[in-house]
């Protein structure tokens, strides 16, 4: 004897129809009693559109801009510190002036005012994701901040390199420096939460994130949008 198939057609009415048209989970009185407020986060009924989002540099900025430009753009953005008129970090003692033309390097530098010193120091010193070195493996200011875009945009490594030709080392470089600047805001973030006032209970809205330090970096990066 065949299995008789049931018919895909709901019925208009009746206790089949009641059947097949009630959900698939019930909530319960106690669920429904519960009110959902969303904090408001500023997002239009469309919702986000990445194709519509504008922002303050884009990847042909920072690649065609000059030594002195990529820096001012990046301490006006604030990814790098503004070293002017700022201790010098080596002595500890002089001041450090503005930007200046390095001759040996090419690059704009802050020099130390001590007389005892007159180091140069390079805007990205002591920066968690940008370096400052010499030789084949050293990358400009411009080709480090665009790779930093792009790993905020979740760009895959292999089209990187074939963009930016970038060596995966770089890469992965800029990946372990991102990652562990994550983990230090993350932390230090977390002493600051508390809930409650410790007498009476609280609703607490929670949820699962690791992007904090991407969002952080992106808001710099992009600036006020």
């Amino acid at each position: 004897m065949t299995k008789k198939v049931p018919s895909p057609i709901v019925p208009k009415k009746g206790k089949l129809r009641s059947v097949q048209k009630r959900p698939a989970t019930k909530k319960t009185a106690a669920w429904q009693a519960v009110k959902y407020i969303r904090e408001n986060r500023g997002v239009g009924p469309r919702g986000v559109r990445k194709e519509q989002v504008k922002r303050k540099r884009n990847l042909l900025q920072l690649l065609l801009a000059s030594n002195k430009n990529i820096v001012k753009m990046l301490v006006a953005d604030g990814v790098l510190p503004n070293w002017k008129n700022k201790v010098c970090p080596r002595c500890e003692t002089g001041r450090l002036s503005e930007l200046r033309l390095h001759n040996p390097s090419g690059q704009h530098k802050h020099r130390c005012s001590s007389r005892a010193c007159h180091v140069w120091i390079s805007p990205q010193n002591l920066h968690p994701l940008f370096t400052d070195g010499r030789g084949t493996g050293a990358q400009s200011l411009q080709m480090q901040s665009s790779l930093l875009l792009m790993k905020l945009l979740r760009v895959p490594h292999p089209s990187i390199h074939l963009l930016l030709d970038i060596n995966h080392k770089a890469i992965e470089d800029m990946e372990k420096r991102l990652c562990e600047l994550r983990r230090v805001f993350v932390e230090k973030e977390e002493k600051k939460i508390v809930f409650g006032d410790g007498k009476n209970w609280k609703d607490v809205e929670a949820d699962t994130c690791d992007k904090i330090g991407t969002y952080l970096l992106v808001s710099l990066l992009q600036g006020k949008q």
